[in-house]
């Protein structure tokens, strides 16, 4: 039982330890605090869980051109380039891309102070993230589309909208 006990402790220091602290965790304004150093790129040897590289999909070509526009109460990760902005209805609709897992992007926003998550799905190869930040809601989901590349889907709406869509949807 004590060999138990010491095993269990001794992998509590160890996760403990290797958590990286505030290092993923955004610091300044959530969308632009995350360095680009901290992408899958840079994390070639690490598992797909902890924000390493999908190597089942094929390598990812250039990144789609983005488009110049502001959305307010927007939150994404840094260098997430956008690529189509409409209104519809009270809700902003955001499409964009991101050099990163959806398990990175979920790691952003589940790291997030600053930010208070409702809900959190995490597929691996998608990842669906509902909050709040300020006088905004958020919906963004995140689907792998090679193995450091994200397309994103992001609706933004004011206060507590009832128009966002729903996780698993």
């Amino acid at each position: 039982m004590e060999r138990i006990s010491a095993s269990a402790a001794l992998c509590v220091i160890l996760l403990c330890g290797c958590s990286g602290g505030s290092e993923t965790s955004p610091s300044g304004a959530p969308a632009e605090s995350r360095s680009a150093s901290s992408s899958a790129a840079d994390k070639p040897d690490l598992p797909v869980e902890s924000g390493g590289p999908l190597t089942q999909l094929e390598a990812c070509s250039p990144a789609p051109e983005g488009v110049e526009d502001e959305v307010e109460g927007l939150v994404l990760p840094p260098a997430t380039e956008l690529t189509k902005v409409e209104q519809v209805g009270e809700l902003i609709r955001v499409d964009a891309y991101v050099e990163q897992t959806p398990i990175e992007v979920r790691m952003f926003y589940g790291d997030s102070p600053e930010l208070e998550v409702f809900e959190i799905e995490d597929e691996v190869f998608e990842a669906e993230v509902l909050f709040g930040s300020g006088d905004f809601r958020s919906y963004v989901k995140t689907m792998a589309v090679c193995e450091r590349g994200s397309t994103v889907i992001a609706f933004v709406g004011p206060g507590d909208t009832g128009q966002l869509p729903s996780l698993g949807g």
